[in-house]
């Protein structure tokens, strides 16, 4: 970054400890942090670390990862019914 060579920092499925041994070293700031995060699959807590350290969390698989996929869920069609949407906008948007 001080050299121009890159506009962002950026890590991947770190967990919290990671974060916090790469944060203690780092002479820049971690900007991004990509986790899987969805419906069945996130971490609150993950979260709260990263606002607390300035971090933007971005996810992927929002629309389901491992676990599978969160389009058929009830709530999730239903939400999707009520607001007249589909299912992949209700995740998105919770994402």
């Amino acid at each position: 970054k001080r050299q121009g060579v890159v506009k962002s920092i950026g890590v991947s499925d770190y967990n919290i400890s990671h974060l916090s041994a790469t944060l203690e070293v780092a002479t820049q700031p971690i900007d991004v942090h990509q986790v899987e995060w969805n419906p069945k699959t996130h971490d609150e807590a993950m979260l709260d670390f990263c606002k607390k350290h300035g971090i933007q969390l971005q996810a992927w698989s929002p629309l389901g990862g491992a676990a599978g996929s969160v389009l058929s869920e009830k709530v999730v069609k239903s939400a999707a019914g009520a607001h007249k949407v589909s299912a992949a906008q209700v995740v998105l948007k919770w994402a």
